[in-house]
């Protein structure tokens, strides 16, 4: 098995740069935990993991109210690369267009529901569960509550 000896070695892995954010940290645990695991995509899940676990409940309060502020005007091209940088930001890994606009109404959603503090606190738990799901699942289960207009996942499905 390969064993990786720097970081730029694991920088083609597809999400890379929204996992690491040029955070020197969590380059140096991507790389400790590709060579702990002898694989890129078994590494960088658990190096997710462990990100998403330590994340600040204030950046979820973030994306909360950028998502508060875009859904009052018209989502141009702009907006839709900042709402792809701070989904981005929270889910730690690739995200497209789509996903982040799904995000987006999920995330108004549980905020209609619950409240901004509530909305952040139920994208917290779903996010920071201690399971690591594809984003693909995510965004399916975030587009099942969106069409059913009532929050369903308080975190990731088994599968």
């Amino acid at each position: 098995m390969e064993r990786f000896s720097n970081v730029s070695q694991l920088s083609n892995l597809r999400g890379f740069d929204a996992l690491t954010q040029g955070e020197t940290a969590v380059e140096e645990l991507l790389l400790s935990k590709c060579n702990e695991f002898k694989s890129k995509r078994i590494g960088f899940n658990k190096t997710r993991l462990a990100v998403l676990k330590q994340m600040e409940e204030s950046e979820i309060s973030e994306w909360v109210g950028i998502c508060s502020d875009l859904e009052e005007s018209i989502i141009g091209a702009n907006q839709k690369k900042v709402l792809m940088f701070f989904a981005e930001r929270i889910i730690r890994d690739h995200v497209t267009e789509e996903i982040a606009e799904e995000l987006m109404v999920n995330t108004l959603l549980r905020k209609e529901k619950f409240g901004f503090e509530g909305a952040t606190k139920s994208l917290a738990g779903y996010l920071k569960c201690g399971r690591i799901t594809p984003v693909t699942q995510t965004y399916l289960e975030f587009s099942e509550e969106n069409e059913k207009g009532e929050v369903i996942y308080y975190e990731p499905r088994q599968h």
